[in-house]
Parts: C-alpha cells; structure tokens; sequence
C-alpha cells in the first residue's frame, strides 16, 4: 500500500489493520457469494476462512442473521413498509438493508424461515456433537443455493 512507502517501518497495528479489513471483506464477500447463488466461490473461501483459523460455527451464526434479515425484510415489506423505514425499524446501516433486500429477491419468505431453522438446528447438533462443523456449513450453503435455484426456476422443494 502507498502509506508504507512514507515509512520507514511497518508496526503489528499496520498489519492487524490490513488482516482486519481483509478478513471483513472475505466474510462479507462469502456472504454475498452464498446469497446469489455462487456455489463454488462460496465453498472455496468457506474453506479459506476456516484454514485461516475462523470457527465455521462462526460463519454459520453470520449465515443465519443475513437470513433472519431476509424474513425481517419479507415481514416488514409485506406490512407496507419501504426501505427506508425498514432500515429504521431494524437500526441497520442502509447498505447492509440493501443487499438483504437483494439477497430477499433470491429467497423466498417461506424458504427463508426454513433455512433461518436449519441454521439453529445446525447450530444445536454441530454443538452436541452430532455433526462435523465444516461438512454441516458446507450442507447449509448447497441447500441456500437450491433453494435459490428453485425460486429463479418457478420450483419449491420442503
């Protein structure tokens, strides 16, 4: 980056910064690539997250608010209510409204409580041992993506 080249050293803060907003950006681009449906990129830096120390039970909790938001979205819009006084309602940040209500277009409002509840079922068994933390993560993204797949195809699956 151009601000190195002013120094003459680089500190532990320079690098925690630039580790910080890189990693903000990967979960944030994660996200993005599960919501609209980009399988591939979604598994692949799913994997690069976890190798790179972070807890899938973590990615999993920010999967299921990006899903409560999406039926909070659903409900919200169904009473009338309009972006603005939506992101009001929901104290969020308008950029992060808008791209929920992106991700909503994709997911339905019943499929997005279906997977909001597979999300806390995952959570509960990945945490009572029942199931491997990565191959469950992994489960939820293939089955946001058929879901997805479905509402552009016209289809609905339970």
């Amino acid at each position: 980056s151009s601000i190195f080249k002013e120094k003459k050293s680089i500190s532990k803060e320079d690098i925690e910064a630039i580790v910080f907003e890189n990693y903000e950006n990967d979960i944030f681009k994660f996200i993005d690539y599960v919501f609209m449906g980009n399988t591939k990129n979604s598994l692949r830096l799913f994997r690069d997250l976890t190798q790179n120390g972070e807890s899938p039970l973590m990615v999993l909790t920010m999967i299921g608010r990006q899903l409560s938001m999406i039926t909070k979205c659903h409900l919200l819009k169904g009473k009338g209510y309009n972006q603005s006084m939506i992101a009001q309602k929901l104290s969020v940040h308008p950029y992060a409204l808008k791209k929920a209500m992106d991700y909503a277009q994709k997911v339905n409002f019943k499929d997005s409580v279906v997977l909001m509840n597979l999300c806390v079922d995952t959570d509960f068994r990945i945490k009572t041992g029942q199931l491997n933390e990565n191959v469950a993560v992994e489960l939820i993204i293939t089955k946001i993506w058929q879901k997805i797949k479905n509402e552009i195809h016209g289809k609905t699956i339970a």
